[in-house]
């Protein structure tokens, strides 16, 4: 009934030359999750033609109001985003979440999939531009409890190796450098003299939370059909169709088993200063090939990960962590393994992961060289920002997207 009803929907706002089977093909969808939560191994095979996208979600318990509206708001502008410059590529999402955060999505995806069929259908004029086709998709939960009870013990370990609870001291030898990289902190300079120019480091608790992690178990869990894999945060803006994404995979002609950006930050050069202090030619998180990686947009070939699992163990990992010197956290994983292995790792280009925050810091000379990217970007990464400073200095390489005040302008989201 669902399919007839919007076969019918588009048959009046298209021509009839339009309205076809492969349009209504296009148009339809389905919802395996039930009430319940799956099991990795519970996961269905939607067909060879769909892209695996990969997903984390999950509420936190003590979320205030304002935190959730900010979620909802972020979750749509991801998903919409998705469908408004799909062109066709069938998607299995696959969403790891709870109980409780799965009725948000549910809300959050119906949502989603009104606001782009309202627009591309009621407010453009004249027809449904040739190029967009709505996608068929699946939608599939993945149990967040499942991991943390069989996994308890790896998951402590994890965090553990990576985002430790000690503080590190490390040494500061431009002060002006890291007050230009913390502009918020007004008396910087006098907290380093105190100090005798010595920050003092932690990770961030965020980072300990165990959904940090289930990324390195995935490869013990999921079902044999899937082969490769997208995993994008929900804090992104997609402004190219994910088969565009899931092509880069061609371009892992090699051994790659993982694809990312780097991440266009000079403050994560810390995590290699003791090494780098100690090896005065070595190229671990400076500029360049080495540079510290982004995970919000990674590939991963799990099928080549299959055959070497061990690569992304707690042991492995602390392994290389020890023998790097390695300040820990969370991304650093990969950071170490592209060191390590340098050819199991394929860099992005940076408009595939485009960190809209480091907009803010071009006026620096010392930090331009981290983030110049001077290419349109098919990515947004909107890791906590000020848009207008964004919109101001990077307009001219963006669609338009603030100030949408007219629903019917493309991109407006």
């Amino acid at each position: 009934m669902k399919m007839k009803i919007i076969y019918l929907f588009c048959c009046h706002w298209m021509t009839l030359g339009e309205c076809s089977e492969e349009k209504l093909h296009s148009f339809s969808f389905f919802n395996q999750g039930t009430e319940d939560l799956l099991e990795p191994k519970d996961l269905k095979d939607p067909g060879q033609e769909f892209v695996h996208l990969f997903v984390k979600f999950i509420l936190p318990q003590d979320a205030d109001q304002q935190s959730v509206e900010k979620q909802q708001s972020r979750l749509h502008r991801f998903l919409y985003s998705i469908f408004s410059e799909s062109k066709g590529t069938p998607i299995n999402f696959i969403f790891l979440t709870d109980l409780r955060s799965k009725d948000f999505l549910d809300a959050t995806f119906g949502q989603a999939i009104g606001t782009i069929l309202n627009r591309k259908l009621f407010y453009n004029k004249h027809r449904i531009e040739s190029s967009w086709v709505f996608p068929r998709f699946v939608i599939q939960y993945v149990s967040y409890t499942f991991f943390q009870h069989k996994y308890r013990k790896e998951l402590d370990e994890y965090s553990s190796v990576l985002c430790s609870k000690n503080y590190y001291s490390i040494p500061v030898v431009d002060v002006q450098f890291w007050s230009d990289l913390n502009p918020d902190e007004t008396d910087i300079e006098e907290i380093l003299n105190q100090n005798n120019n010595t920050v003092y480091y932690k990770c961030d608790e965020r980072f300990a939370k165990d959904f940090m992690y289930i990324n390195f178990l995935l490869v013990h869990e999921l079902p044999s059909f899937i082969k490769k894999l997208i995993l994008l945060d929900t804090d992104l803006r997609l402004r190219i169709d994910i088969g565009h994404l899931f092509d880069m995979f061609y371009e892992m002609t090699g051994k790659e088993i993982f694809a990312m950006g780097k991440d266009l930050n000079p403050i994560q050069e810390i995590s290699a200063w003791r090494y780098l202090h100690e090896n005065p030619l070595a190229t671990l998180g400076k500029i360049g090939q080495f540079q510290v990686l982004n995970s919000g947009v990674l590939l991963v070939n799990v099928e080549r990960l299959r055959a070497q699992p061990d690569l992304v163990s707690t042991k492995y990992i602390a392994q290389l962590k020890e023998e790097f010197n390695y300040i820990p956290q969370p991304q650093g994983a990969f950071h170490l393994i592209q060191y390590k292995h340098p050819k199991l790792v394929y860099v992005l280009p940076c408009q595939y992961n485009f960190l809209v925050k480091r907009a803010e810091y071009d006026y620096q000379p010392d930090i331009l060289s981290y983030n110049t990217c001077l290419t349109k970007p098919l990515i947004e990464h909107h890791t906590g920002f000020n848009p207008f400073i964004y919109i101001l200095r990077h307009n001219d390489f963006l669609k338009l997207s603030a100030w949408c005040w007219n629903p019917s302008w493309q991109h407006c989201y």
